[in-house]
């Protein structure tokens, strides 16, 4: 199986690390309609052979093909990390679509922490959440600095779920999704200004590092923050190094992120 660049994704070496690709012709619609999102984004549901559900987005211009194969990266890279992340995967012939497969079982829905009145500037009150609800109790602590670590500028309330039956009762927390590897105007602005301070979540709100460590010692004072932003860095960077092997990434966008990880990694072990 190859794209349409030529490249072979189909090596046992790292079939582990990034999932196979899709063929779109084994996927139909199903019923519901295309939503748009912010930025010319369309979110459809499609269903593959077996029956199974997918949310597919597809991307309307060449540079957003680029947040397609940064999104597939970031699940990946997620679930190098030892998260429960949501299956997402790149098409071998449609280059602007990635998909996610559908995590809810029968009767399931989803209960986002936004419509929990909580938002992005609430550090405390997501790790309590997930604390509550999760098996892992720290998983609100890991996400947040996994999120900074990536500078996932995508990442707010509206990404960060619970799940629950029919009745509303909350069952446990939902796979990590919508994890973006960087971003494009942020790799830009790396090599421009040789640092990065911020963790922004979603458009409209921005938590300086420092802040987040702060916060985040407040709730969780045993938690090891070294060892996981360590564990996490290597994840990351083992996915990127395949990526890079793959063509998935150029060489200019492999040495951006690792500048924008060297920077939030260092950002983040002083803080915490």
């Amino acid at each position: 199986m190859t794209l349409d660049k030529g490249v072979s994704v189909e090596s046992n070496k790292h079939r582990s690390i990034l999932p196979h690709f899709l063929d779109f012709n084994d996927f139909c619609p199903a019923t519901g309609g295309t939503e748009t999102l912010d930025g010319n984004v369309e979110k459809a549901v499609f269903v593959d052979s077996s029956g199974a559900r997918y949310f597919v987005k597809r991307y309307h211009s060449l540079l957003q093909n680029r947040d397609a194969v940064l999104e597939f990266l970031g699940q990946c890279m997620a679930m190098r990390a030892g998260f429960e992340a949501a299956q997402t995967f790149l098409f071998e012939n449609m280059p602007h679509c990635m998909a996610s497969r559908d995590f809810l079982r029968k009767g399931e829905r989803i209960l986002t922490l936004r419509s929990l009145k909580l938002t992005s500037q609430e550090p405390l009150g997501i790790v309590k959440c997930f604390r509550q609800w999760s098996q892992d109790p720290a998983l609100g602590v890991k996400i947040l600095l996994f999120d900074a670590l990536l500078q996932n500028l995508g990442r707010h309330t509206g990404n960060l779920a619970l799940i629950c039956n029919a009745e509303g009762e909350i069952l446990r927390s939902a796979p990590v999704f919508d994890t973006v590897a960087f971003d494009n105007t942020r790799l830009i602005e790396a090599v421009k200004n040789k640092k990065s301070r911020w963790l922004q979540m979603g458009t409209s709100s921005g938590l300086e590092l420092e802040d987040l460590g702060n916060a985040l010692k407040q709730v969780a004072p045993d938690f090891d923050f070294k060892l996981t932003l360590v564990t996490q860095q290597a994840a990351i960077l083992e996915v990127l190094q395949v990526a890079l092997e793959e063509c998935l990434i150029s060489l200019q966008e492999f040495e951006f992120m690792l500048i924008l990880l060297e920077h939030s990694f260092s950002a983040l072990a002083k803080s915490t």
